[in-house]
């Protein structure tokens, strides 16, 4: 099935093979979940049977989330969330919140009925072996349901800006600023053309190119990784964004002189055409076992049956 999974103006699905594809410590208060919390409740959790269902989230920040599952569906069984930077848990009745590491869970085999995670999986790193860790506490015929962006590849995959960082975070209006200005000389642009104070450029840069919050992974190290997962692919799709808007933030660049056009297209020249507009990603992952309960490994051609 090929599908775009994003429905928002400006975004449309791959067109050519689309694969059928955590912050600051802060209070556990009750507030209004956010937008996309929202939508990825709504478009995603809910279309689940999650009655009965024991729950784990990777990338756990706050408890809202579980929360707004359990007033939908108070049959849930457990929701247990996790986040690894966290600097206190949280306990909830049926929810509760721990400081764990995903790559190091602390958890039996086959403990959860579905495993999912939301604007994480772009933060993790050495992701392929997270995903054995969560492909080893699901139980057989569990899911895994991530929704993940925006990643390095994506036109802001250097997660600057008032939307990605806060509200002390200043915009980069030119797309694909960390990708086409080359590193030593990307303060110095953030300074001429986009208004940044040295300092705030200075930062801005060390965040991007040196902090442990990225892991800078590209759409096909995504693909790549999540198809020798050992989990069956259900859906794997990348959603990209219209190109005219960024092009016309990037032809303003380059008459103000603040871009050169052959560095511009240079970067496009080097990108794969199929990770160039890609900014966010989508993945629902089954566990399956063949009859003899070796597991299912996805390289391609499937040996035994499948679920």
């Amino acid at each position: 099935m090929i599908s775009c999974f994003c429905d928002r103006p400006g975004t449309s699905c791959l067109t050519s093979l689309a694969f059928f594809i955590q912050g600051t410590e802060r209070l556990v208060e009750n507030k209004p979940m956010r937008d996309y919390q929202q939508r990825f409740l709504e478009e995603h959790l809910l279309k689940l049977p999650l009655a009965g269902w024991r729950m784990l989230e990777v990338g756990a920040t706050a408890p809202e989330l579980h929360e707004a599952i359990l007033q939908h569906v108070p049959e849930v069984r457990e929701i247990i969330g996790i986040d690894q930077r966290k600097d206190w848990e949280y306990q909830g009745g049926k929810h509760r919140i721990l400081k764990m590491d995903v790559r190091q869970l602390e958890f039996p085999d086959e403990s959860f009925d579905l495993i999912y995670s939301l604007a994480t999986f772009e933060h993790i790193h050495d992701l392929a072996h997270a995903l054995q860790e969560m492909h080893r506490v699901l139980r057989p015929g569990g899911l895994l349901l991530s929704v993940w962006s925006p990643i390095w590849n994506g036109f802001n995959g250097h997660h600057q800006g008032s939307i990605l960082s806060g509200a002390d975070g200043v915009d980069i209006h030119l797309p694909w600023a960390h990708l086409i200005i080359p590193q030593n000389e990307f303060a110095q642009y953030l300074v001429r053309g986009e208004s940044y104070t040295t300092a705030q450029a200075q930062a801005a840069t060390d965040f991007i190119f040196h902090s442990p919050f990225l892991n800078r992974l590209c759409y096909g190290d995504y693909v790549q990784i999540i198809q020798k997962s050992g989990f069956q692919v259900m859906t794997l799709e990348g959603c990209r964004v219209e190109f005219g808007g960024l092009l016309h933030r990037i032809e303003e660049k380059i008459q103000a002189g603040y871009v050169s056009a052959e560095q511009v297209l240079d970067f496009f020249r080097r990108t794969p055409n199929d990770e160039v507009l890609v900014y966010k990603m989508k993945a629902l992952l089954k566990k399956c076992a063949t009859a003899d309960g070796v597991p299912f490994k996805n390289d391609g051609e499937a040996s035994g049956t499948n679920d």
